[in-house]
């Protein structure tokens, strides 16, 4: 899956990961999170709300459980980058040439990519042994937490 980068070092995401904290998330005084009612931030990319919230989760959760959120942040960032190609009209001298859809774009339509990460991605690869049960769960709180964050006006809802 990863064969197009010499070392894991290399990996765009990787890099994200080094750069760690992103954005604060602003909290009340009784520690709850405020949402404050804002577009979502623009100038966020998808790969820093992910590394944002592999942040705040590592806090949050144990070793075991940590491990599992990963791969599934890692799983669902390649289905993202596959279902949404960056535009192929680029030339070499654009800015974004080379780079990947979540590299550029923020996570508004994160939610949106849920069924063809389901369908399309995991299911033809026998879910890459991760539990079915656990990762409908896990996707459920991570779009509710970039929704929660601002990162998206769309909210998930299972039918």
């Amino acid at each position: 899956m990863f064969s197009s980068y010499e070392s894991y070092a290399n990996h765009p995401f990787y890099l994200i990961l080094q750069e760690i904290p992103i954005k604060a998330v602003e909290n009340t005084q009784d520690g709850t999170i405020n949402p404050s009612i804002i577009k979502p931030s623009q100038e966020i990319s998808c790969d820093q709300v992910f590394a944002s919230y592999l942040k705040d989760v590592s806090t949050k959760t144990n070793k075991d459980y940590f491990n599992f959120i990963f791969k599934f942040v890692l799983l669902f960032r390649e289905c993202i980058n596959i279902v949404r190609k960056v535009p192929n009209q680029l030339d070499s001298n654009d800015v974004n040439f080379g780079k990947e859809f979540t590299q550029i774009n923020n996570a508004e339509n994160v939610p949106d990519t849920c069924n063809e990460f389901i369908s399309e991605f995991m299911e033809p690869h026998d879910y890459f042994g991760l539990d079915t049960g656990e990762l409908i769960e896990i996707i459920q709180h991570l779009c509710f937490w970039i929704y929660v964050h601002n990162f998206t006006t769309s909210r998930l809802t299972l039918l």
